[in-house]
């Protein structure tokens, strides 16, 4: 959701013809922090107690950890699978598609944050629907649904940013932001 926030402030702060917006947006970015920062040291201190007894056993001498659970075959198959989708889908929406959007189909930055927007605010609303729906399926199933969902959506930016211009493509877009939003839950 604060991704979804972010560009959208990014959308109507940062121009490519006035560099120095950027220097703006990551002042923004920067002064956003700062209130999570002060939150989480004022739980801290309220959770966790001074005393040496209440401090939890550092992580290399507890039993499991990351390490154990990758050994398991099934854990590493979802972690490889987890990589990939990464790497063919998410990096290239989150990377890629601002890029070509500006570059190839015409789009300006305030267009191209409002399809941010939409795909982080589809994924709040919808990630905790999802989730009661895939309790007690295979992940991996599912994992392999979203990638398929992935795979419509970039012919889907092909074939609109081929076929189609002006408002017709920003709707078919935000369509496609919103399934991708989908998909990444």
């Amino acid at each position: 959701f604060a991704f979804g926030i972010g560009a959208a402030i990014a959308s109507f702060t940062a121009t490519a013809s006035n560099p120095n917006s950027y220097t703006l947006l990551l002042i923004i970015a920067g002064a956003s922090s700062l209130p999570a920062t002060v939150y989480i040291q004022v739980v801290k201190r309220r959770v966790l107690p001074l005393d040496s007894h209440s401090v939890a056993t550092p992580a290399r001498t507890r039993k499991g950890g990351y390490l154990e659970a990758l050994r398991q075959p099934v854990v590493s198959r979802v972690a490889l699978a987890n990589l990939a989708y990464f790497l063919a889908g998410v990096a290239v929406w989150e990377v890629g598609i601002s890029v070509y959007l500006k570059n190839t189909a015409g789009f300006d930055e305030s267009s191209i944050g409002i399809l941010f927007s939409v795909n982080c605010v589809t994924i709040v609303f919808v990630q905790l629907v999802l989730t009661r729906l895939i309790e007690g399926r295979q992940r991996l199933h599912v994992l392999i649904g979203g990638l398929a969902l992935w795979i419509a959506c970039f012919i889907g930016v092909a074939v609109a940013t081929a076929t189609l211009d002006g408002t017709a493509l920003f709707i078919s877009l935000v369509v496609i932001a919103a399934v991708i939003g989908i998909a990444e839950c």
